[in-house]
């Protein structure tokens, strides 16, 4: 008689004792591959994550230090220039790189929210400047008005705490473009395709006054995702009226053409030499000793930003007394965690629920393997080898886990959607909690923090290779079960099992 038809034979005349070896193998099955398919979705997810937020570095320079030291700059800084900026868009592994100008004082010929400075127009005190507060009150300052040079790069879009509702954003290419915010479109009736007026707010002999008009073209509109109120009423400023330019809603992004060109009228009407520049003498005016403040670099690899870091760092412009080099991590660390959360639960699980399985196969196998001390020392005697009585016991829990497997891939399917979106609400951010919170630094500049990601709504498959993975693990179990349960009792001759049985 054969091996297969021993094992078929001996199942099924000890029907109670493969059926509970049968729910065993049926309930490691499903933990599994559920919890393989579970992990295999946060997996992928984190490697997207990765591929667009934390693969990236900013080169910035240190400015307190650049200003203790100058005026005039020393001699051994060394600015970042568009030449320099694209030795380093060229650098190999380097996909894309971002940077902007943030400008002086910008005047705008729209209303934005209401804020201190209308406050004090609407009740003003004895010896109050009206005029300029009417002035202030329609500014935005450096950390309002951005000059980028591909805004979907921009931290704001990037870390999803403003979305581009309308339109486009603004590319390298383009000239007198502006995205603004819905609230500021909604007051001002404003839509795609409109345009409005912004000019330079400069101090010149102890007054302040408008200079240069430049017309924008209105090509995207953005809303916020989150509460502004609510990050105003706990912080710092809790119950007071800010200032316009403080409020989120204003920040507006220009394209890099049009701020050099607010730039070099600002430059002008310091000097004391502006004129009323035309808009077609753009080019004789333009600054040609343009440069900026950081570069925030793109890369194809994140396992290779060390090393294209050190390459940059090996730049002729690059001086560590006057640069910072940053990589980004606190954002994708905070939309990373609930998905590390969910790696971490289904391998825990995997393994106990291995573990535990592991360990009842194989108190069942050994109470199964005592009450067979008979078999096994006819089998011997007759001149079975114990590789073939050991092969005879494994391919018995072979068959078993066989037809575990085929019934926990049927109850795996048919629960993976439920048990799913049940990971995906334990691990999910608070809804009441704000994922944003922002503020400002000592220079006035706008700085968001992540508190969190967005809901967790993963998608989970239950492919073939998390079926192959997991007859993998039920095999594994079984070969460590016979071996523990048998190779005892396979060590004594047929007349020491016959002489104790």
């Amino acid at each position: 008689m054969t091996v297969m038809r021993r094992a078929i034979l001996y199942l099924t005349r000890k029907r109670s004792r493969a059926v509970i070896l049968l729910i065993v193998f049926v309930v490691m099955s499903v933990f599994s591959m559920v919890c393989l398919s579970i992990n295999r979705a946060a997996e992928n997810e984190l490697n997207k994550l990765s591929e667009t937020m934390s693969s990236s570095f900013t080169v910035e320079m240190d400015m307190d230090t650049v200003l203790n030291i100058g005026p005039p700059p020393p001699e051994d800084l060394h600015y970042l220039t568009p030449e320099v900026i694209e030795q380093i868009e060229t650098t190999e592994g380097v996909s894309a790189y971002y940077t902007q100008h943030n400008n002086h004082d910008i005047w705008v010929d729209i209303e934005l929210k209401y804020g201190i400075y209308h406050d004090l127009i609407k009740t003003p005190i004895d010896g109050d400047d009206i005029d300029t507060y009417k002035l202030w009150a329609q500014t935005l300052l450096t950390n309002s008005f951005y000059g980028c040079s591909q805004s979907n790069m921009h931290e704001f879009f990037r870390t999803g705490a403003f979305e581009l509702i309308e339109g486009r954003h603004i590319q390298s290419r383009d000239q007198n473009k502006v995205i603004i915010s819905r609230e500021v479109a909604n007051r001002n009736g404003l839509k795609l395709g409109d345009t409005f007026n912004v000019r330079v707010l400069a101090l010149q002999n102890d007054e302040y006054s408008l200079y240069g008009s430049l017309s924008l073209e209105i090509i995207g509109i953005y809303q916020i995702n989150f509460n502004q109120d609510a990050n105003v009423a706990e912080g710092e400023n809790a119950n007071v009226l800010l200032t316009e330019y403080e409020y989120v809603e204003s920040a507006m992004f220009s394209d890099m053409y049009t701020s050099d060109f607010l730039e070099q009228i600002y430059n002008c009407a310091l000097s004391g030499g502006y004129n009323d520049m035309p808009h077609e003498a753009l080019p004789d005016y333009l600054n040609t000793d343009v440069s900026f403040k950081f570069v925030t670099v793109f890369i194809n690899s994140p396992e290779n930003i060390d090393l294209i870091i050190n390459e940059v760092k090996q730049l002729s412009f690059y001086n560590e007394d006057y640069y910072n080099v940053s990589i980004d991590t606190d954002t994708y660390e905070a939309v990373a965690k609930p998905f590390r959360q969910i790696q971490t639960v289904m391998i825990v699980l995997i393994i106990v629920s291995v573990i535990a399985c592991v360990v009842i196969i194989w108190l069942v196998s050994s109470m199964w393997a005592k009450s067979r001390k008979k078999e096994m020392g006819i089998l011997l005697a007759l001149g079975n080898s114990r590789r073939k009585v050991l092969l005879q016991f494994f391919i018995e829990l072979l068959i078993i886990c066989a037809i575990a497997l085929v019934i926990g891939t049927i109850v795996s399917a048919a629960i993976l959607g439920p048990v799913g979106n049940a990971a995906n609400a334990a691990v999910a951010p608070d809804p009441n909690a704000d994922r944003f919170t922002y503020t400002f630094d000592e220079r006035w500049n706008l700085q968001f923090s992540v508190n969190a990601g967005e809901p967790v709504n993963l998608t989970y498959y239950l492919t073939a290779l998390l079926v192959v993975i997991t007859a993998g693990i039920m095999i594994c179990a079984s070969l460590i079960s016979v071996a523990a349960s048998s190779l005892r009792i396979m060590k004594l001759k047929p007349r020491d099992i016959f002489s104790k049985w």
